[in-house]
């Protein structure tokens, strides 16, 4: 599954994402102060439908807007963390009825998209990720099934949608709150760069990891860490744990971009969207976007703090920015410039 994620597929989405930002950025740079996560969940779901599921007809990109909202609010999702038996389908007004009434809408929509592209005589030539998935194939030359398909594509929608616009707004708060860093970024993007540019992405999610743990149940009884482990049980690698351990990150508590311009962390030190084989399949749309974004709002604004630092909060799978990642969006002049003696 994962060739269609490198490479030339990722430059030519990369121009469509840029599109995506520039017709959201007026909404953003509006106001004295704004949430970033809300503007960024609207533009991530725009990417989602535009670049993941190639939507192109305005009656099912509205149909598909509708039922992945439904599904993906906060309300909703948080069944997944209740006991067994309420997360079953005790009926329309239950918690569970309801999350399986919602998932099955999202779900019968993409089960038609795969139809139709697996039947479309034009899907070589198009560049959206659904259009490609169905060419995949493993080492034996297998392509993946519809329910393969389904299961992935859930996946990267879920994914694509939360985890994109959490890593988004903490990537835009976290340089409002330490100017230093943030001129040294905008002077290096002003000089052509994306070396910072990528180290400060880096920094966000070692610091405020959008995903706070990675969820494995046990095949069989074994043991980890010295600790019994038995079959089915639940275990869980709490990222932030790894994050801010002083040993791979000396003053883990500092944000520092420019510690990730050198050598590369030890294995695993830095896990923001999971690792080994299990890591996550859109890791490069979600680095994708969130590149585009800093880029392009770094061009026309200077954020600034519109309020304390937020801490996290946790809010179904993810850590959030407690008030939404609050920033205040100066305009740059014409002619600006910034050095890192700015700051």
């Amino acid at each position: 599954m994962l060739p269609p994620f490198h490479g030339t597929r990722i430059a030519v989405w990369a121009e469509r994402v840029r599109e995506l930002v520039r017709a959201r950025l007026p909404a953003l740079l509006s106001g004295d102060g704004a949430p970033v996560r809300p503007w960024a969940q609207r533009l991530t779901l725009d990417v989602i439908l535009r670049v993941v599921l190639g939507l192109t007809d305005p009656s099912r990109t509205a149909a598909f807007r509708e039922a992945f909202g439904a599904f993906v609010a906060t309300g909703n999702l948080a069944c997944l963390f209740l006991p067994g038996p309420l997360r079953r389908d005790l009926g329309p007004l239950s918690p569970g009825g309801r999350f399986h009434r919602l998932r099955a809408c999202v779900r019968d929509l993409a089960r038609e998209e795969i139809a139709a592209r697996r039947a479309a005589s034009d899907r070589t030539r198009r560049d959206d990720v659904l259009s490609l998935l169905p060419a995949a194939r493993d080492e034996r030359g297998a392509g993946p099934d519809d329910a393969h398909l389904l299961d992935e594509l859930t996946g990267l929608v879920l994914a694509g949608y939360e985890i994109t616009a959490t890593t988004i707004a903490w990537t835009l708060h976290l340089p409002a709150h330490h100017p230093a860093a943030r001129d040294d970024l905008i002077a290096d993007l002003d000089a052509g760069s994306d070396r910072l540019l990528r180290a400060t992405v880096k920094e966000s999610g070692r610091l405020r990891p959008a995903v706070w743990n990675a969820m494995r149940t046990a095949t069989r009884d074994t043991r980890l860490g010295g600790h019994p482990v038995p079959r089915h049980a639940f275990v869980a690698a709490l990222f932030p744990l790894t994050h801010l351990d002083p040993e791979p990150w000396p003053r883990p508590d500092a944000f520092r971009p420019e510690r990730h311009l050198g050598a590369d962390p030890a294995p695993y030190a830095l896990t923001p969207f999971g690792g080994g084989v299990h890591r996550c399949i859109g890791v490069s749309l979600a680095q994708l976007g969130t590149e585009t974004v800093l880029r392009t709002v770094l061009a026309a604004a200077v954020p600034e703090p519109a309020g304390p630092a937020e801490p996290a909060r946790p809010v179904s799978v993810t850590l959030v920015p407690a008030r939404g990642g609050r920033i205040r969006l100066r305009r740059r002049t014409s002619g600006e410039t910034y050095s890192a003696k700015n700051s």
